[in-house]
């Protein structure tokens, strides 16, 4: 019973995770601006378990038509061959924020975290009616 509670509010999370990452998502896109970025050299840091952690410089003209520098803040554990990149980049705290301008990231993915958090909601809402129903029996 306590097991069923966990993975269910842990799976109301994910949904309400989802839903806030794509609300968040369309507003960016809806306010931020894009473009296409040159990727200059990719910085390299060390990760929590001490691997390399190459994180992009992307090199692009902002509104007022200045070229601006900006560190991604996805890195990966190896140096892509990619020169060019799509990016949403918007003014943030600290200078620029840039994201990559990819579908999946922006729309796909947090569906897919709302899908499988309702399917575990659902499953686990079925449990429950089996168990609160067989009890009622007895």
């Amino acid at each position: 019973m306590i097991t069923s509670v966990v993975f269910l509010v842990l799976a109301l999370y994910a949904t309400h995770f989802g839903y806030k990452i794509l609300i968040r998502n369309r507003r960016k896109d809806l306010s931020a601006r894009k473009t296409k970025a040159h990727i200059t050299e990719y910085k390299k840091e060390e990760g929590t378990k001490g691997s390399p952690i190459y994180y992009p410089i992307f090199k692009f003209q902002n509104e007022a038509g200045r070229t601006t520098f900006v560190k991604g803040s996805l890195g990966t554990s190896w140096k892509p061959k990619k020169q060019y990149q799509n990016i949403i980049y918007w003014k943030g705290d600290s200078g620029y924020e840039v994201v990559i301008d990819s579908p999946f990231y922006k729309f796909v993915l947090p569906k897919l975290v709302i899908i499988v958090g309702l399917l575990i909601t659902t499953i686990i809402i079925i449990v429950f009616l089996k168990e609160y129903t067989s009890v009622l029996d007895r």
